[in-house]
């Protein structure tokens, strides 16, 4: 079997004390390394954090790769990232308001949120944030046939959410770029879930890539394999289209806006996802692209 070349993302990265941009490559491998144990949940809007000011002098782990710098973050599972300071303010418009206002006099914060501030997400965060690395979709996709060929991990999908959920948090719009370019990857590869992929970029309130999304089941038609009788809200219809929003389990709506789930049912209200029949998906896609831009003119 001929071996699967992988897909590489370059990212433009701005270096310290400029304005231009030079290209680096997202570093998406460190993903394997650091989604063990990760839950899906996600922080949908951003929230104004509450910071946890640290001045004990108990002995805390060191991170290998996070251990110079004049200020430290004090992850969740209280691991110490030493990091130089303007790094984090580059990162970070909230961490940058907060010095500027002068909240903060120290030069160590911890944070609380156990299920995205936590040192995975922490290093994976900074890593993306720096440039570190390279993102190798190949590497975050393993066979699987439900889904009737390579398929990024749900344990890899689960930890770009916590990612996700931090940048909301923390806006940090420079990883959020990254985070973008990672799934128009995805899509192109085809290594995703276009269902996935549609509820990330409802998530980031990103309506082009849900359009990505839509798009992509032109040439990959997707359904729902989970097998289930459906007797519940927490249970997905199996066999149907992962567009069909009824098919959906109540999580799924939990987690998606009110609005993209709105687009989403009035650009599809015509459509017949048995299978087999033709659908117009690009035409969906700008259907769906104007109603939430419309949404967001007139909001």
């Amino acid at each position: 079997m001929e071996q699967e070349s992988p897909i590489i993302v370059n990212i433009p990265v701005l270096s310290e004390g400029s304005t231009e941009e030079h290209t680096s490559s997202a570093p998406l491998d460190v993903v394997e390394a650091h989604h063990a144990g990760q839950d899906d949940s996600f922080v949908e809007k951003k929230a104004t954090p509450e910071l946890d000011q640290t001045t004990s002098p108990k002995e805390r782990k060191m991170h290998e790769s996070y251990n110079e710098g004049d200020f430290t973050l004090i992850s969740s599972d209280d691991v110490a990232f030493k990091l130089p300071k303007y790094q984090l303010l580059a990162m970070s418009v909230v961490f940058r308001n907060i010095f500027q206002i002068g909240i903060d006099t120290t030069s160590e914060i911890s944070l609380d949120d156990e299920t995205i501030e936590d040192s995975s997400t922490l290093c994976l965060v900074l890593d993306l944030a720096q440039g570190k690395g390279s993102f190798d979709v190949a590497r975050l996709a393993t066979y699987s046939p439900s889904a009737n060929g390579r398929s990024v991990t749900p344990a890899a999908l689960g930890m770009i959410r916590q990612v996700m959920g931090f940048i909301a948090k923390w806006d940090c719009p420079m990883v959020a770029l990254v985070i973008r370019h990672i799934h128009s990857s995805l899509a192109t590869s085809g290594e995703a879930s276009v269902h996935e992929l549609f509820r990330h970029g409802a998530m980031m309130y990103e309506p082009d890539i849900c359009a990505m999304a839509i798009r992509a089941a032109a040439l990959r038609p997707r359904f729902l394999t989970e097998p289930s009788e459906a007797r519940l809200l927490t249970d997905q219809i199996a066999k149907a289209s992962v567009f069909d929003v009824v098919a959906w389990r109540l999580g799924e709506f939990e987690t998606v806006p009110p609005k993209y789930i709105l687009a989403l049912l009035r650009a599809t209200r015509l459509c017949d996802f048995t299978r087999g029949a033709k659908l117009d998906w690009n035409a969906i896609a700008d259907e769906f692209v104007r109603l939430v831009n419309t949404a967001n003119t007139r909001a």
